[in-house]
């Protein structure tokens, strides 16, 4: 494969360094206009301790001839999608495109911007992060990175050859068509829940501490997963205990790691444009649906007001 990605942050470092472990693959990092070149990337295995640097990685800058490629990789967030699209320009036809953004959105816009071409999205299972200019690296067990066509039977080989390419590379990863019911349900609790260390300023302890913002955000936690329709009994069961089991797992947690609280401080903010917009989804879906979400909006106004 020949990959362009765009985006050098913690997620695309890892891919990039899965993607050029085979023989005759080729990646580049697309940089942005007057921003340096890499001159190494490490990463550390949080589980072995294991570090790997990579010298000099090839990569361009923005406004320059790009290199013939027949891979497009965007690991940015969801606000920075539009503009790394624009970075990138026209493509060659036949060219495969995919992303990292959270959601089918993501896969609408390289869908509406390339049409024909074929496309998927990534769902990152694993944590990244850097830790001043190491980025650390998590696998969850047993878990594997969905590689997505969306129900797009033709971008389906696609997304299987680059599921085999990440995972023969050391990110354990799948193909499928679609995300397993219920998943996604889980990735909309997910942004409730950063948007509660939003509000706390992304301290875990803060969050903790105060026990109205932690019942406002189990509140809101299980109207999003209502939102999401989780399947049968599952759904049943995650709508009426989403609350209580994470307000318990917070308060069981009072005392967060120091890298781990570090962490947040340092790369919480830069997610604050996706969290917001993730929120003012949510409520948008409950609008159409003509649900009654008062958690969910109590989330909205107040992070309008925190801006």
């Amino acid at each position: 494969m020949r990959v362009l990605l765009v985006g050098a942050g913690a997620v695309g470092i890892v891919f990039h360094r899965a993607l050029e472990q085979q023989k005759g693959s080729e990646a580049t990092f697309l940089m942005p206009s007057g921003k340096p070149r890499l001159l190494r990337t490490k990463i550390v295995d949080s589980a072995t301790n294991e570090l790997r640097v990579r010298e000099r990685p090839v990569s361009i800058e923005a406004g320059t001839r790009l290199p013939v490629v027949d891979t497009v990789l965007f690991c940015v967030r969801a606000e920075q999608l539009a503009k790394a699209l624009d970075d990138v320009g026209p493509l060659a036809a036949g060219t495969r495109l995919a992303t990292v953004t959270p959601g089918i959105d993501g896969l609408a816009l390289l869908r509406a911007r390339h049409p024909g071409h074929p496309a998927v999205r990534i769902a990152p299972a694993f944590m990244a992060y850097f830790e001043d200019d190491v980025v650390n690296l998590w696998h969850p067990p047993l878990v594997k990175t969905p590689v997505l066509s969306e129900g797009d039977a033709a971008d389906l080989a696609f997304a299987e050859e680059l599921a085999q390419a990440l995972d023969a590379g050391g990110v354990p990863a799948q193909a499928r068509e679609k995300m397993l019911a219920g998943v996604d349900a889980g990735g909309d609790a997910l942004s409730v829940l950063l948007a509660g260390y939003a509000l706390a300023k992304y301290d875990a302890n803060a969050l903790a501490a105060d026990r109205s913002l932690l019942a406002l955000v189990g509140d809101a936690v299980g109207e999003a997963v209502t939102l999401a329709g989780a399947p049968g009994f599952l759904g049943f069961f995650a709508r009426k205990t989403a609350g209580p089991l994470l307000r318990a797992g917070i308060l069981s947690a009072v005392h967060m790691p120091a890298r781990f609280s570090a962490m947040w401080r340092v790369h919480g903010p830069k997610l604050d444009a996706q969290t917001r917009n993730a929120i003012d989804a949510l409520v948008d879906r409950a609008h159409l649906l003509n649900r009654a979400v008062p958690a969910l909006e109590s989330m909205k106004s107040r992070l309008q007001v925190s801006a």
